[in-house]
């Protein structure tokens, strides 16, 4: 961060991150006590030649009232009393009223009976992310393996509604598993052991967290059942948020995230609602931006998507409607036309049921 400073005004150039609560709390405190003048974000714009990192100027006056305006992007003005130590947007006022009114329609997705995680994280995945034809000789090679090796998802084989297996698979060492494992899966040992020097530098390893063959993050058995159950899964950092249920039992890498609740119907529901273009406006306007293209999509996120309160009979159509797409995704015929009519379909319910009139529905059509 870069301080420029004159006669009470200072200018601050620093990342967007002092926004997010695990960042820039001092900076935050200082300015709901001053008044903030300018703001203008310049994420997705390579401002330092030397580093990527997503960069905003703040100028901010050495005084305080409680009707100052904001003056954002050069574009429109904001009112001060908007942000909050919890709530940091400067988005135009006219999208933050649409917001506020999504919210008031909703309840926030972390306060319903569900898990989200992470997915696996191995440390080296060259070593422990396999192909087919690897998977093929070390099953061949004893059949026991098959108890450890498990099929895996890239985040690519990830479209809405719909997954697509690619043939790629992980071995799944538990914490404190390596130990026995020359013993018990001799040839899984031997796939590994070429991987040695790498496994055992890993940050874990050296901390002795862990032995050298298992994975990282001390995987559980309670973490692997997760896998036995139908679960919804997305990519955390992508161009589009996709999420698709998991009901073959794939596994996937931490770079994405699942989540799960013992109400498979609720899946169903839940699974509308995140697929919506709603949704992906809601996720765009309150994610991280991830360079010029992307942004993240990570669990802290995806806990504060508003999910609508609505009727037994509106939440019925929502799941028949998912169950529709699903199947028409998976047919090999061409079903575009036919898949374009469902979406349509499901994007006006999910606009019907959170109330919103033409021109909100414009405002979120022309910003995705």
């Amino acid at each position: 961060m870069k301080i420029l400073k004159d006669e009470g005004i200072f200018a601050f150039i620093c990342s967007n991150k002092f926004a997010n609560v695990k960042y820039g709390e001092k900076l935050r405190e200082l300015i709901l006590n001053n008044e903030m003048k300018i703001y203008y974000d310049f994420s997705g714009i390579k401002v330092f030649k030397e580093a990527t990192v997503d960069t905003c100027v703040i100028q901010i006056k050495k005084s305080f009232n409680k009707k100052n305006e904001i003056f954002v992007n050069n574009d429109y003005y904001l009112l001060q009393n908007r942000l909050s130590k919890e709530v940091w947007s400067f988005n135009n006022p006219i999208i933050l009223d649409l917001k506020e009114k999504i919210l008031n329609k909703s309840k926030l997705l972390e306060n319903f009976n569900i898990t989200i995680k992470r997915g696996f994280t191995t440390g080296f995945n060259k070593a422990y992310i396999i192909n087919k034809e690897t998977h093929n000789n070390l099953i061949k090679s004893d059949i026991k393996n098959k108890e450890i090796i498990k099929p895996i998802l890239k985040g690519t084989d990830i479209e809405k509604f719909k997954i697509t297996f690619n043939d790629t698979y992980i071995i799944i060492i538990k914490h404190g598993y390596g130990k026995t494992l020359k013993e018990d899966y001799p040839t899984i040992y031997e796939h590994l052991i070429q991987f040695e020097t790498n496994l055992k530098s890993r940050g874990q390893v050296k901390n002795g967290q862990h032995h050298w063959l298992d994975l990282d993050n001390a995987v559980t058995q309670e973490f692997l059942n997760y896998f036995n159950q139908e679960i919804i899964i997305w990519q955390r950092v992508c161009k589009e948020p996709n999420f698709a249920l998991n009901v073959d039992n794939y596994h996937i890498l931490d770079s994405m995230a699942f989540l799960t609740t013992d109400d498979t119907d609720f899946l169903y529901f839940l699974l509308a609602i995140l697929n919506s273009n709603l949704i992906k406006w809601y996720l765009k306007l309150i994610g991280h931006k991830y360079g010029k293209t992307g942004f993240l999509v990570s669990n802290q996120y995806v806990k504060k998507l508003p999910i609508p309160i609505i009727t037994s009979k509106e939440k019925q159509e929502l799941i028949n409607l998912s169950k529709k797409i699903i199947k028409y995704s998976k047919e090999t015929s061409d079903n575009k036309t036919s898949l374009n009519s469902l979406y349509t379909e499901l994007n006006s319910k999910i606009y019907e049921i959170y109330n919103l009139n033409n021109y909100e529905i414009n405002l979120i059509k022309d910003s995705l």
